[in-house]
């Protein structure tokens, strides 16, 4: 496992979603499906890091579905963020980028050699809002 999944830490990356003013009612619930969405992201970085590093076989139609989840997720969460204090505005504009790199990534999906560089982006984009939201 790369070292970027090694040091993603929900837990304390949701409580900041939610207090930038995510509205989804009930808080509960959203809580839950951000916690499921990123759940499922971090399953995603870790199939897609053994397809690119060569661990299990490459597969094409497996990354496009990876990338497109990635940025249609991307695109719900922020459109559901509607805070306007600085917080909220910033992790917005975080799932917006992260949207834009999954579908720039998209056209790469054939590709491994130039989807390594996209994958390292998208988990690296990941990361640096783990460690400020944390």
């Amino acid at each position: 496992m790369t070292p970027v999944l090694k040091r993603l830490r929900l837990h304390h990356v949701l409580p900041a979603l939610l207090l930038a003013g995510l509205a989804v009612p009930p808080l509960a619930g959203a809580d839950s499906a951000l916690r499921s969405v990123m759940h499922t992201w971090k399953r995603d970085l870790r199939t897609s890091d053994a397809m690119l590093s060569g661990r299990a076989g490459f597969d094409a139609n497996a990354m496009r579905a990876i990338l497109a989840a990635y940025a249609d997720d991307s695109a719900r969460i922020a459109a559901r963020i509607t805070g306007q204090s600085s917080d909220a505005r910033d992790i917005r504009r975080r799932f917006e980028v992260l949207q834009a790199d999954a579908r720039a990534a998209l056209q790469h999906a054939g590709q491994p050699d130039a989807l390594r560089g996209d994958i390292r982006h998208i988990a690296a984009t990941c990361q640096a809002c783990h460690d400020i939201y944390n």
